[in-house]
């Protein structure tokens, strides 16, 4: 597992100014070798021999400098790939709406051309009237009016759903216009994918200076540099001391010292230099790195001689260090017999359920979690620290933890998310893949088992069979279901399906013959006989002569029987059971 460790740093304006330079050294370097690939330039000696003498910088560095390159490029193909499939789907299902559309412009058709023929009749009935007129040809001139009123208003409306639906379909058109040139670039940025070196809405802000809050064309160009040599990446190498050839780490009195070794070109501001196989090598020197957390992981890096990456980025402070090791982690295998912990994602909350080694609850909590009026930084630092949380709490049960799996992609891109803002506002509060990755760290970090679970009706399957049973919020029984879900314990409903429970809690309307009703007519009274969780078909039955059952529902119990012949609680007769006195059928004491 790699983690990644910052700091800031404290630095001289000396050396800011040539960690500066450097940084920009370095974005040159990049750009220069993307711009002769794009022009058709093969990454080969002539091409990697140029550019570090050009530069005066390490042929290593460019080849550096070169892998990054092409890193950056596979991640800018996987986006543009991801984005042109959005698109195919966006405008397949706009092509299907435009169909749909077409169709009901010609069932509109269909309808006037009815309409018009029913008015042409009904036009021709008051025309062809006679002068004297009976009372049945009053009538029948009376509803040609009625029809030939509702007629001419019924085409009214037809005429207004087709202007509609034209200008519905006029719009449909220009949106399938835009997603398809939109697919035509996506495929061209798939074939040949484009970097941008800086934000594009920095670049965008030349053409609008006063609206960005730039005075000037100069202060705007500042900005961009800056923008362009904020950060650069010294990779890890294992064969070379600390981890890094150009970035070494060193323990002093309990603090990092920093050795940054500099090209040739930046030799005016080292700090020092020294003379390693004949070679000079300019070094700057940056003291009392104090890393507030993961010490113990960078000091084992660096006593295995594993590779340590550096990376140095610039915020609106100062400029500041990422240290990123691998750490080998001792996960268990995983054991259900004490059971496990499911965990139930919802907006503001996480609910745990933990469960014993049988699939029965224990207990359950709530981690608050809100997502919503934050940045995105400032939400994923809230994840972080909720997963952390979870997973020591976790740790204090000793057992496995189960999550489930759940990809909104295709919802955050569906056309509803585009159209609607309240429903993309609301599907943004589940940012999952940052949660499982924070899950999954964090849980690997405490030396806890992860299982990851289908996600299909854990909600449903919680309310209808134990949110009532245990008492249990949906989403408490959701995670209790996903715990289960783990641990391979079925989630089949026990007893009467859905639609017999939703029979059943209505009130009871037994179904009773005309025997019966005279009965009761009479003085008869009706005897509870069982119950429902026991087992019994039988609701009630009649003190008379003639019994019959009471059914929850004719479509379960069609048949009437006798009373003598019903059999329940575990095939046991009814005379087992109960026996006839002078006030009916009563429980017989054994």
């Amino acid at each position: 597992m790699y983690r990644t460790f910052e700091t800031r740093l404290a630095l001289t304006a000396q050396q800011f100014d040539i960690i500066e330079r450097y940084a920009a050294l370095l974005g040159t370097i990049e750009r220069t070798i993307y711009s002769r690939l794009r022009r058709g330039r093969a990454w080969k000696g002539d091409l990697r021999t140029s550019v570090h003498r050009e530069f005066g910088v390490h042929s290593a560095v460019v080849a550096m400098v070169h892998r990054q390159l092409l890193a950056r490029l596979k991640s800018a193909h996987s986006v543009s790939k991801l984005h042109r499939d959005q698109l195919k789907r966006r405008l397949w299902q706009e092509c299907l709406r435009l169909e749909i559309k077409k169709k009901r412009i010609s069932q509109t058709d269909q309808q006037a051309a009815r309409t018009r023929k029913r008015l042409a009749e009904a036009a021709y009935t008051f025309d062809s009237r006679p002068q004297q007129l009976t009372a049945a040809q009053l009538r029948k001139l009376k509803n040609a009016l009625d029809r030939k009123f509702h007629c001419e208003r019924r085409l009214k409306i037809l005429a207004a759903r087709k202007s509609h639906i034209l200008r519905s379909i006029h719009f449909a058109k220009r949106k399938i216009q835009k997603i398809a040139s939109r697919l035509k670039r996506a495929e061209c940025e798939t074939a040949e994918p484009r970097l941008h070196f800086a934000p594009g809405k920095l670049f965008l802000a030349q053409h609008h200076l006063q609206a960005s809050g730039f005075s000037s064309h100069e202060e705007w160009q500042r900005a961009w540099r800056e923008a362009l040599s904020s950060k650069f990446f010294l990779e890890g190498d294992k064969s070379t001391p600390s981890g890094n050839r150009y970035a070494r780490l060193h323990v002093r009195r309990g603090l990092y010292d920093l050795e940054l070794r500099l090209p040739a070109a930046l030799a005016a501001g080292a700090d020092r230099s020294e003379v390693v196989k004949g070679r000079i090598i300019y070094i700057l020197d940056v003291r009392g790195l104090n890393f507030h957390h993961g010490r113990d992981s960078i000091q084992r890096a660096l006593n295995k001689g594993a590779p340590v990456t550096v990376r140095f980025h610039k915020d609106d402070v100062s400029w500041k260090v990422s240290v990123t090791v691998y750490e080998e982690t001792n996960v268990p295998r995983v054991c259900w017999d004490d059971g496990a912990v499911g965990l139930d994602w919802n907006a503001g909350k996480i609910v745990a359920a933990m469960v014993d080694g049988a699939g029965n609850l224990i207990k359950t909590n709530t981690f608050a979690c809100p997502t919503a009026g934050g940045t995105a930084n400032q939400t994923k630092e809230k994840i972080r620290k909720v997963c952390s949380q979870i997973a020591a709490f976790v740790k204090t049960l000793h057992v496995p933890l189960v999550i489930e799996k759940l990809d909104f992609a295709q919802v955050r891109s569906s056309r509803r998310a585009f159209a609607d803002k309240t429903y993309a506002r609301r599907v943004a509060l589940y940012p999952y893949a940052q949660f499982t990755k924070a899950m999954t760290s964090a849980s690997a970090r405490q030396g806890i088992p992860l299982s990851v679970v289908a996600s299909a009706h854990t909600t449903r399957v919680g309310r209808y069979k134990f949110a009532r049973r245990y008492g249990l919020s949906t989403h408490e029984a959701a995670a209790f279901v996903i715990a289960r879900r783990g641990m391979k314990f079925s989630e089949r409903l026990n007893g009467p399906t859905l639609q017999h429970e939703r029979w059943q809690s209505r009130p009871m309307r037994p179904t009773v013959t005309h025997v019966e009703r005279k009965a009761r007519k009479s003085g008869g009274k009706l005897q509870p006989v069982g119950d429902r969780e026991g087992g019994s078909h039988t609701e009630a039955v009649s003190t008379m002569d003639v019994e019959t059952t009471a059914r929850p529902h004719r479509r379960l119990w069609r048949s009437v029987k006798p009373l003598h012949s019903l059999s329940v609680f575990s095939g046991r007769s009814l005379g087992n059971r109960f026996s006839r006195g002078s006030e009916g059928w009563e429980p017989r004491r054994e």
